[in-house]
């Protein structure tokens, strides 16, 4: 069934500074990205400070550390791709950025436990980067940013999913190489690279995928030969 927006209460929730505190102190020690997050950003926020803005202040579930860290956390890592988005994006993620359960947001799918495993955004239109914190998703089994518009190069946080059997990054803009340490993913089965502008060889150690099936690398700027490792 197609999925409508939640209807948030009609004003937004005043921000508890204890509570801000440690919604803070949880994201900065968790964050994969390299930066000290502040509230009230100082200068202009990054996309991770307004995910942790909108958690703070905006959130109508005002989630609170010590019972919901784990819901804070996906909120927050799904939250630092959609403000990586322009608003023709945005518009296209529907109930994101609502009061529904994360697991009920456009292209999210969740186990019985309320955990994400599961990030299917093919074709939606999506711009920036790939964030490193989505990376904090270690029990996703599918990652599909597919047919869009991202840039830069392959996050090496994704080398942290190991419950992924699907990584599908085909037909973006992405640079630079493979990441090597990729073949910690060792549930990977398929992989599919194809259509960007990835340059460099393959590296050998995606030999050590043993449960590998699919590798799909063409229309990309790769140049040597393939490995030996592939395919034993």
């Amino acid at each position: 069934p197609t999925l409508e927006p939640s209807q948030p209460p009609t004003s937004a929730p005043t921000p508890d500074p204890v509570r801000a505190a440690e919604v803070v102190n949880f994201l900065n020690n968790i964050t994969l990205s390299n930066q000290t997050l502040q509230y009230p950003a100082v200068g202009t926020p990054t996309p991770e400070e307004q995910a942790l803005a909108w958690l703070i202040k905006d959130d109508f579930l005002q989630l609170q550390v010590a019972t919901d860290a784990r819901r804070i956390q996906q909120r927050y890592a799904l939250l630092t791709l959609w403000f990586r988005q322009p608003a023709s994006t945005q518009t296209g993620l529907v109930r994101w950025l609502t009061d529904a359960n994360e697991c009920e947001w456009r292209g999210i799918d969740c186990t019985a436990s309320s955990v994400v495993d599961l990030l299917d955004l093919h074709d939606h239109n999506l711009r920036g980067n790939i964030p490193d914190d989505l990376g904090l998703f270690t029990s996703l089994t599918v990652l599909s940013v597919s047919g869009n518009t991202l840039t830069g190069t392959i996050p090496l946080t994704l080398s942290r999913l190991t419950a992924l059997q699907g990584l599908y990054l085909w037909t973006n803009a992405l640079t630079g190489t493979v990441p090597s340490s990729l073949s910690q993913l060792k549930s990977l089965a398929d992989l599919d690279f194809a259509g960007n502008e990835l340059h460099g060889t393959i590296p050998d150690a995606l030999g050590l995928l043993t449960e590998l099936i699919y590798l799909s690398l063409d229309r990309n700027a790769m140049t040597g030969t393939i490995p030996s490792s592939l395919g034993q």
